[in-house]
């Protein structure tokens, strides 16, 4: 009696879904951190845009403002372009709006857990990343 012996080319459906379900497991973080580092960048051109207005406005008035419209950002001015970060505007914790304003972003919706990006007009950033304060943005 002759044995056939068959020759299988090709893979089978559950060797394709198995190689498809290790990509997403490695795929999927990689892309939420791209996306969270993503998000995190719309809060920084927000505050650096609005510091660089402050300093305009601080040329011609020799004195910072707390008021978006004031700064040409008119009523909608308190969103990033993203809709991201809420801001607000303040005199520095060291001093008054004359001499120093503080920018504040602080993340809604999917960054409101985590994020509050800070810029004041004598160049200090910081990150405050839920309880620990950093130095400097860290979108990483």
């Amino acid at each position: 009696m002759k044995t056939r012996h068959t020759i299988h080319l090709g893979f089978t459906l559950i060797e394709l879904l198995v190689t498809i379900a290790i990509i997403a497991v490695i795929a999927i973080p990689s892309y939420n951190d791209f996306m969270e580092r993503a998000r995190c960048s719309d809060g920084q051109e927000a505050l650096t845009s609005i510091a660089q207005s402050q300093e305009r406005f601080y040329l011609n008035n020799y004195s910072y403002t707390t008021s978006f419209a004031t700064l040409g950002y008119g009523t909608a001015g308190t969103l990033s372009s993203e809709g991201y970060y809420t801001l607000s505007l303040g005199a520095c914790t060291t001093g008054f709006v004359d001499t120093c304003a503080a920018i504040t972003a602080t993340g809604t919706g999917v960054q409101s857990d985590t994020n509050t990006l800070s810029l004041n007009t004598r160049g200090r950033k910081s990150h405050t990343l839920g309880a620990a304060t950093l130095s400097g943005w860290v979108c990483n």
